[in-house]
């Protein structure tokens, strides 16, 4: 089984940012970057952004994670952080990738 899965996290004007996901817990990373490369090197916290990283405004967003034929669930998120949503409410998955999921 993978360490890590790639995770996309769109936000209501449709910017993308990334982050990771863990199979073997069914967890997200609260983490999100910009590129899908930067969140593939940084798979763990970061302690960098554990104090700064709450700050900004929380969205609802869309989770999606390309974890075996991918999936997709809600969340509450700002520009750096999964608020809420790191672990995905099995009862309201849709499963498959989403149009708007980028290529990594």
């Amino acid at each position: 089984m993978s360490r890590y899965a790639h995770l996309q996290v769109r936000f209501p004007d449709g910017t993308i940012r990334h982050g990771n996901y863990f199979p073997n817990s069914d967890l997200a990373s609260p983490h999100l970057y910009a590129t899908a490369g930067v969140a593939s090197t940084l798979q763990y916290v970061d302690p960098q952004l554990d104090d700064c990283d709450m700050h900004g405004e929380p969205y609802e967003v869309d989770i999606f994670c390309d974890y075996g034929g991918g999936f997709t669930w809600r969340g509450l998120a700002t520009e750096n952080r999964i608020i809420r949503g790191t672990e995905p409410t099995w009862g309201q998955l849709t499963d498959g990738v989403p149009t708007w999921a980028v290529s990594c």
